[in-house]
């Protein structure tokens, strides 16, 4: 049996006495202007299971109750069948009458629409019928076309909220979140947008409550780690959606507007400088129709602010936040050193989920990315505090050798380029080991010494105890390199390390298969583990 619902007054229920199932609703007097008024009285009274619709526009404002029939139309998400419902007016006016320069009034010229005097009402509700999945998407979104009637500051806020919003569906597979639509969700424009790109599978899957196909089950990240929102407009929307992707992370939001990295409060550049947060994720325009003349990438007030935290630490991680889909914008942001970017969906572009779920996954893997990276401003740090005795001839080898090391391991993407950069930071131990021992030829062997003092080496074992002295006989193998700096370490500068001596072995060995082939795949957490046991022998160098 067909369900009908009346916007109007009892007594005009009264004249339909022909149909069976109705509800009437009484339509306040609701000002056009205040469009989340106007979708919060449709959430809350409108059902889901409607076949037709009756407005009684004789008592009704005509352009509240077109603008009412349109966003039920548009609803779909939330209203399900009933956005295809019939929807018959009911006026004493003709078309040509009612007809005006707004943008609700399109919806007179899509499929499923009546416009009806008193008389002819009873006729209509005989042939009014739902319209199809088909007929949506044919005869009502090809049809019709809505533009935002916002300023360019109300424009960008709503692009602002739009990719949040979109995000936020990908991430949670479509399950409703915390997250909570902002005001821009309201207009005409935001809600066209979310469903233009909708095909008629969509539609039919919608109507009948059976869930969407997502490409990825589940995008959070679980890691705990800091992060810093550096976005004029957070409050938008990205802010939460944030939450939602990373909810065990802990978050700390700058929402003030800056044209440089100098503007940003104090205390958030002095967290920046302290190492405090793991990622940050920046907006390319912190002052959004301040910047929309802007041509050159480095003006932007994000790129400024980029390169300003990159001349603090070059190793962290930032990941750019933009709404631009210009190359050069994008190429100008990976040359600054940004880890990676996300491009902000646009209600202008009506991608399809496919789309905005890859893009999704791209920022979930670049995140992952730079949680695996954020060691990197930790050794960026631990190189600028080397402090080695400058009297040493070996102080700017060794400090330019852990630089290339650096230069080298921040653009590694592949296992060949880690190695490479693992391969030049081992130098370090190379140049220390050339520095400070030197091999002598006494009673028929080779014996090492100290050439600072003389001393013989120690040989050492992996347990730290010591057996002898190390020696080369005339035929026998080159001492090992491990055992070298461990009798720098341990003999020369007595370090304290208990694990010093079988990290190193291990470290090295590694350096030493890799070069002979030994089909082993050097990592970034092997490259940290060399860089810590290095900074070990460097802290004890007097």
């Amino acid at each position: 049996m067909a369900k009908t619902l009346i916007l109007g007054n009892e007594e005009f229920s009264n004249r339909t006495a022909i149909l069976n199932d109705v509800t009437v609703l009484q339509v306040p007097a609701l000002s056009i202007n205040k469009e989340t008024e106007i979708v919060e009285f449709i959430k809350s009274n409108i059902p889901t299971d409607l076949d037709r619709i009756i407005v009684n526009v004789n008592e009704i404002d005509t352009e509240l109750a077109l603008d009412i029939a349109l966003r039920i139309r548009l609803m779909i998400f939330s209203l399900k069948r009933t956005s295809l419902s019939a929807i018959i007016f009911v006026s004493e006016f003709s078309l040509e009458a009612i007809i005006e320069p707004h943008v609700s009034y399109v919806l007179l010229m899509t499929k499923g629409v009546y416009l009806v005097n008193q008389d002819g009402l009873a006729d209509s509700i005989e042939n009014a019928n739902p319209i199809t999945p088909t007929q949506y998407v044919s005869e009502f979104l090809n049809l019709i076309k809505i533009q935002p009637k916002e300023a360019v500051e109300g424009r960008h806020s709503i692009a602002n909220e739009w990719g949040a919003v979109v995000l936020s569906e990908v991430i949670t597979s479509g399950v409703k979140s915390e997250f909570i639509p902002l005001q821009a969700s309201s207009s005409l424009y935001f809600m066209y947008c979310s469903v233009i790109a909708l095909n008629v599978g969509d539609i039919d899957k919608i109507i009948n409550d059976r869930p969407r196909n997502f490409l990825f089950e589940n995008l959070k990240i679980i890691d705990t780690f800091n992060y810093l929102l550096i976005d004029d407009e957070a409050q938008k929307g990205w802010g939460d959606v944030l939450k939602i992707l990373m909810p065990n992370a802990f978050a700390t939001i700058c929402d003030k507007k800056a044209m440089t990295y100098e503007d940003l409060p104090q205390d958030i550049r002095k967290q920046i400088e302290d190492g405090e947060f793991d990622i940050i994720f920046l907006d390319l325009r912190m002052n959004g129709v301040e910047e929309e003349s802007i041509i050159n990438p480095e003006e932007f007030s994000g790129m400024k602010i980029l390169n300003g935290i990159k001349e603090i630490n070059p190793g962290i991680q930032v990941i750019m936040l933009t709404a631009t889909n210009k190359g050069w914008n994008v190429q100008a942001m990976l040359y600054a050193g940004a880890s990676g970017y996300y491009m902000k969906e646009s209600p202008e572009y009506h991608f399809p989920l496919k789309y905005s779920e890859q893009n999704a996954k791209s920022l979930h893997n670049t995140i992952l990315e730079c949680l695996d990276n954020s060691y990197l401003q930790y050794v960026y740090k631990e190189i600028r505090n080397v402090s080695i005795p400058t009297d040493l001839d070996i102080s700017d080898d060794i400090i330019k050798q852990l630089k290339l090391a650096f230069s080298l391991i921040i653009k590694a993407k592949s296992y060949t380029e880690i190695a490479f950069s693992y391969i030049a930071l081992e130098q370090v131990l190379e140049i220390c080991t050339s520095y400070f021992i030197t091999k002598i030829w006494v009673n028929n062997c080779y014996e090492y010494i100290f050439t600072e003092n003389s001393d013989k080496c120690y040989n050492y074992n992996e347990d730290n105890t010591f057996d002898g002295y190390l020696i080369k006989k005339l035929e026998g193998k080159e001492v090992p390199q491990w055992k070298k700096i461990v009798a720098i370490y341990y003999q020369l500068f007595e370090g304290v390390s208990n694990d010093f001596a079988s990290k190193i072995r291990k470290l090295i060995d590694l350096r030493n298969q890799y070069i002979h082939k030994k089909n082993v795949k050097i990592t970034k957490d092997d490259f940290q583990d060399l860089f810590d046991e290095i900074i070990k022998i460097l802290s004890v160098i007097k």
